[in-house]
């Protein structure tokens, strides 16, 4: 399995709660905070009780709407 960093798959390839995250992700944090640490171990246990996913899945939600982010800046 690839580590999560080099992970960085499209939004469109997530799916469920892991995908809408991702999708709220993209649309209410700014690139600099979307920057920040974001591996399993950094997962915000909140919001992974909130949205219902694993540090694992919040970690691939931020790394997919940090990829769109950066193609959209492009």
């Amino acid at each position: 399995m690839k580590p999560i960093e080099d992970a960085m798959i499209p939004i469109d390839e997530l799916t469920g709660q892991t995908k809408s995250f991702a999708v709220d992700c993209y649309e209410n944090r700014t690139l600099e905070e979307l920057q920040q640490p974001h591996t399993p171990e950094d997962a915000d246990p909140e919001e992974c009780k909130k949205w219902r996913i694993s540090p694992r899945h919040w970690s691939l939600a931020i790394e997919a709407a940090l990829k769109c982010r950066m193609e959209q800046a492009g």
